[in-house]
């Protein structure tokens, strides 16, 4: 019944995509300069169903980021938000990596490195906003603005000292942005399983 529901969902996602597309191509009410942040959206959306099944955190880290950027752009190609507004808006971008962190956080069981890096990535850029906003001074700003390019240097190591340390296959949630390994069966020297017997004596 669920698979069923499924597919009748996916039907209808694209009938309407199929229709919207129709309608840019023979110029109906929309341009391709209106719809394309739908591209890093839908991706967005396909890296996050991805990730329901799978349970790796690189996947709910691209889905959020892809989507939240795809949903920016269109605030600008709908005309909500005009495109000389970017000066003050750039902050947007390290916020929105910021929350793919803490959304990887959030699912972890113990999950230390991406709320660093989220946190870190938040700060800056509402120092930014500040910033832009003309709330603080350039001189007061300055060193984030200039340094800000340590978090990309901080989010790289501990992507990198992870995968290192990942010697088990990742259990559900896991990934090379932290938490407990997954769970293999116990192995003895030879490399074959341990039976339940061996593993209690």
């Amino acid at each position: 019944m669920a698979r069923e529901r499924q597919k009748q969902i996916l039907g209808v996602i694209l009938v309407i995509i199929g229709l919207l597309f129709l309608f840019v191509s023979n110029h109906i009410l929309l341009g391709w300069e209106d719809v394309w942040p739908l591209f890093p959206l839908l991706g967005g959306a396909f890296f996050l169903k991805l990730y329901s099944v799978r349970k790796e955190s690189e996947l709910l880290f691209v889905g959020t980021a892809f989507l939240l950027i795809g949903v920016f752009f269109i605030l600008f190609t709908f005309h909500i938000l005009d495109w000389t507004d970017m000066g003050a808006l750039w902050p947007t971008f390290p916020l929105i990596g910021g929350i793919s962190f803490l959304a990887v956080f959030a699912t972890r069981a113990h999950p230390t490195s991406p709320l660093i890096v989220g946190i870190a990535a938040v700060f800056f850029a509402l120092v930014g906003y500040l910033y832009t906003g003309s709330v603080i001074s350039k001189r007061a700003a300055d060193p984030f603005v200039r340094l800000w390019p340590l978090i990309l240097v901080v989010a790289g190591i501990v992507v990198y000292l992870r995968a290192k340390q990942e010697h088990v296959e990742p259990g559900p949630g896991g990934g090379h942005f932290g938490g407990t390994p997954g769970g293999r069966a116990s192995e003895n020297a030879s490399g074959t399983p341990r039976k339940a017997d061996d593993a209690e004596s």
